[in-house]
């Protein structure tokens, strides 16, 4: 095992509580916790630098890690019975470079047993990245051609480029090359699936503000009616800087989210009182 100088690493404890459960169960489970867990050390130790940049050191316990970590996979002989016990293959083989067709036979295995489990799509995109293992326009070919297949939610590359784009001052339009109008179509398609959801209500508008589009923008904001899920843009502050002039404040938020509480409870005691007054009139029609 390489020591990289005594240094501790914040997957340390996760790896050793994985390997316990490993090596007390060796359900399918702990063995792709465990992957993950080595996969994350392995990514954690030769950190998100350029290859240039990274040491000797760092690479020797790359390596190392990610060995483990393919070698754990490997000792599983039982049926496989989920797909993300493919996902955590699909994380390895991001730093051990299989062939393409090595690659998406896992990717296709998984899709086989879950079409609709959303880390196969992102980690293939990403592993498509120019950065890692694919060319320019190469995830998104990937995600529209997989949209087109039976099973395969029609909001993958809505959550491609939200994946993408994790933080409100990443621009995945820009910086990862996702597409407008297809994630558009995506995020229209996501809100069909979850119309009630004002937390994909939030991500459409931010993903909308990030490529201009006023017209998409106002319409969510007048859907939204004042209830936004303030964490998708991490500040109350950077929300009402891209919305202006849709100014929310904390209060307006809290009081919208309280009326929409208070009407649900009203709905609750109509619908009790209904059926007390049905059992009330069974019971008398009944003496």
């Amino acid at each position: 095992m390489p020591v990289l100088k005594g240094l501790k690493f914040s997957t340390d404890a996760q790896v050793e509580n994985c390997r316990q459960w490993y090596q007390a169960t060796g359900t399918i489970t702990s063995v792709t916790a465990l992957s993950f867990a080595l996969t994350s050390k392995a990514w954690e130790i030769r950190s998100g630098k350029w290859a240039k940049e990274v040491s000797e050191e760092q690479w020797e316990g790359f390596r190392y890690y990610l060995a483990k970590s393919k070698e754990v996979l490997e000792s599983y002989t039982g049926e496989i019975t989920c797909a993300g016990y493919y996902t955590a293959w699909q994380k390895a083989y991001l730093g051990l470079d299989p062939s393409k067709t090595k690659y998406f036979n896992i990717v296709y295995k998984a899709m086989d047993l879950d079409p609709t489990y959303y880390a196969i799509y992102e980690y293939t995109a990403y592993h498509l990245q120019p950065r890692w293992h694919g060319r320019k326009g190469n995830w998104q070919k990937f995600i529209i051609a997989m949209m087109r297949k039976e099973g395969v939610p029609a909001d993958i590359y809505a959550r491609a480029a939200m994946f993408f784009g994790k933080t409100v001052t990443n621009n995945p339009y820009k910086t990862h090359g996702a597409d407008w109008g297809e994630a558009k179509k995506s995020f229209q398609a996501m809100v069909k699936m979850y119309p009630d959801s004002y937390h994909v209500k939030s991500v459409f508008l931010l993903h909308a503000k990030l490529n201009n589009d006023e017209v998409t923008s106002n319409q969510l904001i007048a859907q939204l009616d004042g209830i936004v899920d303030i964490s998708v843009w991490k500040s109350l502050k950077k929300y009402n800087q891209m919305t202006s002039p849709a100014v929310l404040t904390k209060a307006d938020i809290e009081n919208n989210i309280a009326s929409i509480k208070a009407a649900k409870k009203r709905l609750l005691g109509i619908v009790f009182l209904i059926i007390f007054v049905l059992l009330v009139y069974i019971i008398i029609r009944n003496r």
